[in-house]
């Protein structure tokens, strides 16, 4: 599998570096960290991060009877912390915010790469890490940070980790209503393959 690297322009006024990984159903590639595109890397990224955002790889793009859909909305609906049956983005970022504190382990404000490294060594079985080495992804660590990093100085700071969530929960939020309902959370995860 080829990973290209790549500048991509969004809706911001900001252009980032991502990472692309090819699709064979889409004619162009999509970003890693908007629409994972193997299930392998949703799957190690998921169990090493808690993101209960991809955390349904098994979710199949067809009806929203599919078992993987309804564990996707399940996991999403877990962000919904006082329990009023949607979700904020800032229960979003909240929950982002723990994550990002659990992997930020010398307590500097920023993950590095070395932490990343420590983390998906602690949390990768060897057999998918293997997995990963024949599809071309020597390091998952390094994906990880590029993915994120906006200002390219090999860190993610507390915004930069938070990025992915907030335009996930944009895109989930269909009438920007500013709450993300059980409907939009299944709709949302019946369109797009994980």
């Amino acid at each position: 599998m080829d990973i290209k690297f790549g500048l991509s322009s969004h809706s911001c006024r900001y252009i980032e570096k991502v990472a692309y990984l090819p699709r064979n159903d889409f004619p162009e590639a999509e970003p890693m960290h908007h629409l994972p595109t193997t299930k392998l890397l949703s799957v190690a990224i998921t169990a090493c991060l808690g993101m209960a955002s991809v955390s349904a790889a098994d979710a199949a793009p067809k009806g929203t009877d599919q078992p993987g859909i309804n564990a996707a909305t399940q996991e999403y609906l877990k962000l919904d912390v006082n329990a009023d049956g949607r979700i904020t983005e800032v229960e979003v970022l909240q929950d982002r915010t723990e994550t990002f504190k659990k992997l930020d382990t010398d307590g500097d404000g920023a993950i590095t790469l070395e932490e990343v490294r420590a983390m998906f060594a602690e949390t990768i079985p060897a057999t998918a890490s293997e997995k990963l080495k024949e599809r071309g992804i020597d390091d998952l660590s390094i994906l990880f940070i590029d993915s994120m990093d906006q200002n390219d100085d090999g860190r993610l700071e507390i915004v930069e980790f938070q990025r992915p969530a907030r335009q996930r929960f944009r895109q989930i939020d269909a009438n920007s209503d500013g709450f993300v309902t059980p409907g939009e959370i299944t709709v949302f995860f019946s369109r797009i393959r994980l």
